[in-house]
């Protein structure tokens, strides 16, 4: 048929808001048409490849654990703009493996304790200008505020650097902003890109590429008189990376004088995977606890919970950031904070993974096999999430389902919680966002309650209108009060 799924997806768009994720109207497709474990959306042209949408979890699992399929090239063309060609994003088979043993060790639970009393200053940052903003009553975009937070974190853990970004303009962000700003979207069903996004794309990749040079040849040069003395269990990725590369060229670098930074080629490296985990580790993170905020604020008996945990667990408010710094392991013991932003993931999960078609997909081993060479294969985690049969009470915000036995709402299905996608190409990055997420709520939920304030938003935005949409779930408005 000449326009493909366009009748379908045309009458399901109406439902939704107009900046609806992806996610979501292939999520009300599944239901509204009943469509099974999985189906095919051809939205040509506005985008050239028919997709493989799965909404089952051990369908999602043929391509992502038992065989980890590759990344369709739709990957490069959303991403590479921002992260570089080199990225870990696209990498396949031994280059993506050597490059997660170099940095995944970067991001486990026992180095990231380490680095928790600096988070905490970071955090401290944070709840400072939420008190500005409580002082105005000023009405703000939370994800934004989040998003400067979330990038000083990422700093600090991939680089041991501060970009300073809540409180102050930097050029790497600023570039990287602009950036996103003209990354090519796939999903916005506009199949006519700007054509000035190719330059842009260039012009604030060199600012990006030419800000992190200088940090890498800098931390280079500095470190390698005191390499020896670091413990390696404390050292941050961008080390870690620099001490392969000096293993590696040993000779080279025994001669070279000690003023000199590495090599061109492996600094090109490096900067893409620098951009590539600041891509994965900030925005996702602002989101994840964006819609923290908003769901507490829609549920106080859940907020009551939470902030009942922290006065038994971390103390009086005003003792609990030093009791944070003196014991960063005390953030472990927070059972139902942990519960509630894994509910917030499931009801929200951040990212999803697109493959290339290489192998035929059954939803049974006793059922037909259908092939999918060269589609998208996208597994379509806000579908699974929102399975009655995984999930009672798929729409409901219920954190009782990730408590411990037995005081679990109930048993969570194999495969079936996927935020961080499952597999070898998993997120590495997920001890990172659950420790920075319990962190941030433990600062600051017992200080402050949010109100969401969609419609006052869409009326500065759009006028008020009769037939105006409340996009009340695809961005976090709000406005605070002391609490």
């Amino acid at each position: 048929m000449f326009l493909g799924s366009f009748p379908a997806v045309a009458d399901t768009w109406k439902e939704c808001p107009p900046d609806a994720d992806i996610n979501v109207l292939t999520t009300m497709l599944h239901r509204k048409h009943e469509l099974g474990s999985f189906y095919v959306l051809d939205m040509y042209p506005a985008t050239p490849w028919p997709t493989v949408v799965i909404n089952d979890p051990t369908v999602a699992d043929q391509v992502t654990v038992s065989s980890s399929w590759p990344k369709h090239p739709i990957a490069r063309d959303v991403l590479g703009s921002l992260t570089g060609p080199q990225s870990i994003f696209f990498a396949e088979g031994e280059t993506f493996k050597y490059i997660r043993s170099i940095f995944a060790s970067g991001f486990t639970a026992s180095h990231l304790m380490t680095l928790v009393p600096a988070l905490v200053d970071d955090v401290t940052v944070f709840n400072e200008i939420l008190a500005c903003l409580s002082e105005t009553g000023e009405m703000f975009q939370m994800v934004k505020i989040a998003a400067s937070l979330t990038m000083d974190i990422i700093g600090r853990v991939v680089l041991d650097h501060s970009f300073n970004a809540q409180t102050a303009p930097n050029d790497f962000v600023t570039a990287y902003l602009h950036a996103s700003e003209w990354r090519y979207k796939y999903a916005t069903l506009n199949p006519l890109q700007n054509p000035l996004r190719r330059f842009w794309h260039r012009y604030y990749g060199r600012q990006m590429n030419n800000y992190l040079r200088k940090v890498i040849n800098d931390r280079y040069t500095s470190g390698i008189d005191v390499e020896k003395e670091i413990n390696d269990t404390v050292k941050p990725s961008i080390d870690r990376a620099l001490d392969e590369y000096r293993s590696q060229n040993k000779v080279l670098t025994d001669t070279k004088n000690s003023t000199d930074g590495p090599d061109d080629r492996f600094v090109s490296f490096m900067i893409d995977q620098m951009k590539s985990f600041v891509v994965a580790g900030h925005e996702t993170s602002a989101c994840a606890i964006s819609f923290t905020y908003y769901l507490l604020s829609k549920h106080p008996e859940a907020l009551a919970k939470l902030r009942r945990e922290h006065d038994e667990v971390l103390g009086p408010i005003e003792r609990s950031t030093k009791t944070i710094e003196t014991d960063p392991h005390i953030l472990n013991r927070l059972p139902y904070t942990n519960a509630v932003i894994k509910e917030t993931l499931r009801l929200h999960p951040i990212a999803s993974t697109a493959r290339l078609g290489i192998g035929p997909l059954s939803s049974h081993p006793s059922s037909p096999s259908y092939p999918t060479d060269n589609l998208i294969v996208t597994v379509n985690n806000y579908a699974i999430h929102r399975r009655p049969d995984l999930f009672p009470c798929p729409d409901s915000f219920i954190p009782e389902r990730f408590l411990p036995a037995p005081h679990n709402f109930q048993d969570i299905p194999h495969a079936a919680y996927r935020p961080f996608e499952r597999g070898q190409r998993s997120c590495f990055g997920q001890e990172l966002a659950m420790l920075e997420s319990r962190l941030i709520l433990a600062m600051t939920a017992r200080q402050w309650d949010f109100e969401p304030a969609y419609a006052e938003w869409d009326d500065r935005k759009f006028g008020k209108k009769k037939d105006k949409v409340i996009r009340e779930a695809f961005g976090t408005y709000c406005s605070m009060s002391d609490h």
